[in-house]
């Protein structure tokens, strides 16, 4: 079994290095990641999906859930639990009469989980944070500028990702009281740039881009409490919460025309007198379930990024005519899950997890004053494979997002998620070699 374990390590590595070093590899495009360190990800895994990224509250010894760390310890005892999954994002972007689409693959989740002792559980994971993805371009038709310098455009670029490497440990009490403790390692690159093209080559064309390699520690702590109610139902209460923590790495200013470049490094530390940061985060979420039939959870998330600094740091907040500010976000998420009979060995259909969500997320910034708001709908299921708890899962989720401006892009996405879910039993000595 150590021998099955330190493979699996360290094909987790090989696999995460892959990963990362595919620093263009996006969650999805939005013009709106030109802000910040660009959109946030979606956490979830292969059940959590399907019911609008909910889990706070979840407790399912067939899957492997790291939304609420203390969550982890619902297992067997003896289980192997893995969860593997992609993305397939589909984008439509509006303007006006401006229409524009894209669409974009990549992984969404690679994580696992043994048991240490009893009720004690270990977990290691690698899930995109954020994703910077965009490309825009304008013409400049000024009558004035162009008897002067010809046509000209200018454009606006950003690529790169920060992920999460997140590992943790969590520990059952007395069957009611579950405590989990995680480590978060955020990391990666992100470059934007800003240019100035000309057609006409009597005069020079500019480009200017930040670089941005980032890196940051976080703990993050959860709790959830389970009581039976009556006969098979049960509710649990989860709750986490993850500090501020500061943004660490280098920052390079790059300036490049025809005759010249010019690169300036920045470092970023601790020490610097505006340090960027990741905002703070405290999740309530609230349960109702029965055994292995049916299930239904409410989560709330409070996010605090008003003292991230971002709106004040250019490469956070630039590139824009447009008043970026980092503000509070806030997610309202609702799922429920329903299987028929998971011991039926007549219909198969009988056998599948169904799921239904629905969510309301406001962002972490707000433009010209008011935040951006996305609300969207989520679709799941699971089917068995070889033993019962074993499964391929499958997730959609349809989002509209849209500033209360009417002049801002409107976006449109459809995002399927296929997951691998395993669950295994490992640690079983066998009387006969």
């Amino acid at each position: 079994m150590l021998k099955k374990l330190i493979s699996l390590i360290a094909f987790f590595i090989v696999l995460s290095t892959t990963i990362y070093a595919q620093d263009v590899a996006n969650t999805r495009y939005s013009p709106y990641s030109i802000y910040g360190i660009g959109d946030l990800y979606k956490q979830g895994g292969a059940n959590t999906k399907g019911m609008a990224y909910i889990g706070l509250a979840s407790r399912n010894k067939r899957f492997l859930n790291h939304i609420n760390p203390a969550a982890v310890s619902a297992r067997d005892t003896l289980a192997f639990l893995a969860d593997l999954g992609m993305d397939l994002n589909l984008g439509l972007y509006r303007q006006g009469n401006i229409y524009s689409s894209s669409n974009i693959v990549n992984v969404s989740n690679i994580s696992f989980s043994v048991p240490i002792y009893k009720k004690l559980a270990f977990y290691l994971g690698l899930s995109p944070y954020s994703s910077v993805a965009y490309n825009m371009r304008s013409f400049n038709g000024s009558p004035e500028v162009i008897a002067r310098t010809g046509t000209f455009y200018n454009s606006v670029n950003g690529r790169g990702s920060l992920y999460n490497l997140y590992s943790g440990i969590a520990y059952t009490l007395w069957n009611k009281y579950s405590l989990g403790l995680e480590l978060n390692y955020y990391f990666g690159n992100i470059t934007k740039s800003s240019n100035i093209l000309f057609q006409n080559s009597s005069y020079r064309n500019f480009n200017h881009s930040y670089n941005m390699k980032l890196s940051a520690l976080a703990p993050k702590i959860g709790f959830q409490y389970e009581e039976n109610v009556i006969k098979d139902y049960k509710i649990i209460l989860g709750v986490t919460y993850k500090p501020s923590v500061k943004l660490a790495g280098d920052m390079e200013n790059v300036y490049i025309s025809s005759i010249q470049q010019r690169v300036d490094t920045v470092k970023i530390d601790n020490k610097s007198a505006l340090t960027p940061k990741l905002g703070n985060e405290i999740a309530l979420g609230l349960s109702l379930n029965k055994s292995d039939k049916f299930f239904i959870e409410f989560d709330y998330i409070l996010s605090d990024w008003r003292n991230s600094n971002m709106d004040k740091i250019l490469g956070f907040s630039n590139y824009s005519d447009v008043k970026f500010q980092s503000s509070i976000s806030h997610s309202f998420r609702l799922g429920l899950e329903y299987t028929p009979n998971i011991i039926d060995t007549r219909y198969y259909s009988k056998r599948m997890s169904y799921r239904l969500g629905t969510y309301y997320n406001t962002s972490y910034y707000n433009i010209n004053g008011t935040n951006l708001n996305s609300i969207g709908i989520t679709l799941g299921a699971t089917f068995p494979i070889f033993r019962f708890y074993n499964g391929i899962s499958v997730a959609f989720d349809f989002e509209r997002r849209q500033s209360p401006l009417d002049n801002l892009v409107k976006e449109y996405y459809a995002t399927i998620n296929i997951s691998f879910n395993i669950n295994d039993l490992w640690f079983i000595k066998p009387k006969y070699e």
